[in-house]
């Protein structure tokens, strides 16, 4: 039997040691010809943390009266029990048949929301939208089923509307009913890393005020943006302990800071705002042996100082199109970061299989050696990605991504 499970590949991988082979992550796989459904594999997030049907069953009016008993069933674990099988088997059987090592998880429905988000706000099926109390659209589905991105315009006016909406409750057990069965379950079969509300700000705020209201708050109001990023860093601390004492050691933040070639916030408002929280969540985790992956999409070298004293595990996933290259990261900041990522979607939606083959290689010979790389697109397998590229870039990297590296292939 194979000694190198998932986790362990991945570990020993943000360790800088060298496991038998590069591991291979991925976001989502979306091409149709390979997921036959997209139903599983795109998230469509509704409000915050929902997914869009969830939060249209939520919000209609027959299931307002179940609506209380459901989040209470959340508090008791066993009942849920019998489903979290079939609910592996269909989010990761995808992932799982064609090898991928590591995905993100989570580890149940965040707490941190009042019961108020379901009779306030209201899902327009026709127009594939969440509305809010305003008749403001709050969130706006591609118009087709194919994924895409998903305009997000904030369900939170200001801090009245915080107050009345966001409810922090990191103890309640819907934060955790999927642990520690799904770890059983995944044991062997696949890595997850988790991700955690709050233990990122940026991206997640974005979502919650939008972006217009979100700048205006940064500039006009900061004691309670600073709140807000307390409330929100405290609520991720206490989830994090939770998951560390129930053998979670991979954790995941989504923290999208880039834009093509330039942050969207200044280095100096990014120390001002989230820097000391992140490092406080950080500490946490490291202390009991776990290890943090960071995302950040588009452009983020400015940050990577930051980062550094943070002591991030991981960064993925080093867009060469917004201006990231990541031969240079390996060199530059190699010893510090494990680096994931990289290979274009550019390139899999449009180049050849030579093509796709002779890039993936390359990241092999220049990334791989003495571990620290964790092979992956730069983003996700999105639709317009051709199946046979992706197939072409596993297949480079099963062949030739082993240990140890052979740097004349």
């Amino acid at each position: 039997m194979d000694s190198w499970t998932p986790e362990k590949r991945v570990i020993t991988t943000l360790s800088h040691e060298e496991p038998d082979r590069i591991p291979i992550h991925e976001g989502s796989i979306e091409i149709p010809e390979l997921a036959q459904s997209t139903t599983p594999l795109n998230y469509k997030p509704g409000l915050l943390f929902m997914p869009y049907e969830i939060t249209r069953l939520l919000t209609t009016s027959w299931f307002q009266s179940f609506r209380k008993t459901f989040f209470k069933i959340l508090n008791k674990p066993i009942v849920l029990e019998p489903f979290i099988k079939t609910t592996f088997n269909q989010t990761t059987w995808l992932f799982r048949k064609y090898g991928v090592d590591l995905m993100g998880y989570t580890a149940g429905v965040p707490m941190i929301f009042s019961d108020k988000l379901f009779t306030d706000f209201y899902v327009d099926k026709l127009k594939r939208r969440v509305m809010g109390p305003h008749n403001n659209i709050v969130t706006e589905l591609p118009s087709n089923d194919r994924g895409g991105a998903v305009q997000r315009n904030g369900f939170l006016n200001g801090p009245e509307d915080y107050e009345r909406y966001m409810k922090f409750d990191p103890d309640h057990l819907g934060n955790y009913f999927l642990l520690p069965k799904i770890l059983k379950i995944a044991e062997g079969k696949i890595a997850f890393m988790f991700y955690i509300h709050g233990a990122a700000f940026f991206e997640m705020m974005s979502d919650m005020f939008g972006f217009v209201t979100l700048f205006r708050l940064l500039v006009k109001n900061r004691s309670f943006i600073k709140k807000v990023v307390k409330d929100l860093n405290d609520y991720a601390c206490s989830v994090a302990q939770h998951l560390l004492e129930r053998g979670v050691r991979l954790f995941y933040m989504g923290d999208d800071l880039g834009l093509k070639g330039k942050g969207i916030i200044s280095p100096r408002m990014y120390k001002e705002y989230f820097h000391d929280s992140i490092k406080k969540f950080t500490q946490i985790v490291h202390d009991k042996g776990g290890f943090i992956i960071r995302h950040s999409c588009g452009y983020f070298k400015e940050y990577i100082p930051f980062f550094q004293q943070e002591h991030i595990d991981g960064l993925h996933p080093w867009e060469s199109s917004a201006g990231m290259d990541i031969f240079e990261g390996k060199q530059k900041w190699g010893d510090q970061f494990t680096l994931v990522g990289n290979v274009p979607i550019g390139m899999l939606s449009h180049s050849s299989r030579k093509e796709i083959r002779d890039y993936v290689l390359k990241l092999i010979r220049e990334c791989g050696p003495g571990g620290g790389y964790i092979a992956a697109s730069s983003h996700s397998i999105v639709p317009s990605c051709k199946w046979d590229n992706y197939l072409t870039m596993l297949w480079t990297l099963k062949k030739y991504g082993k240990y140890p590296i052979e740097l004349s292939k």
